[in-house]
């Protein structure tokens, strides 16, 4: 069974080579597709968020639809409490659906991405990073349905 990541595992993850003193870049410091993904992620997620998101693994997730190249994404994760969630992310209608209560206390009023939404973007990016930055790109620059199909 995965482990999950130590805090101090993560921490070191996003602080090599991540601009974020002063908003001034290392003077070693260049735009990678890993760079990128870490700047545009960081625009939806709180610390508690990212660091709640470590104790997720990813045999927790269950995907019906990844298709990174159209951007949509259907998928489950089964949490240890044997409460199921499900997470669809949606490029053309653009919108992303998800009912967990983290991510709705979290939306009530700016846009952020829940522990669960930030596992599936690091899994994404282990999949294919340059896929995974274009729909961060995208979810960035268009205003995103957080709750579609929330009545």
């Amino acid at each position: 069974m995965e482990k999950p990541i130590s805090y101090f595992d993560w921490k070191l993850h996003f602080r090599n080579n991540f601009p974020h003193k002063n908003g001034k870049k290392p003077s070693n410091f260049k735009l990678t597709s890993l760079n990128e993904f870490k700047i545009l992620l960081r625009n939806f997620y709180k610390k508690e968020s990212l660091l709640k998101s470590g104790g997720i693994v990813s045999s927790q997730f269950d995907f019906q639809n990844l298709n990174l190249s159209k951007g949509m994404i259907t998928c489950t994760i089964k949490d240890p409490s044997t409460q199921e969630y499900e997470i669809e992310i949606n490029k053309e209608g653009m919108y992303i659906h998800h009912k967990c209560q983290e991510f709705r206390n979290l939306n009530k009023f700016k846009k952020y991405f829940c522990s669960h939404i930030i596992r599936l973007f690091f899994i994404l990016k282990e999949n294919d990073k340059q896929k995974a930055v274009e729909l961060l790109k995208h979810i960035s620059s268009h205003d995103y349905n957080f709750f579609p199909k929330v009545k």
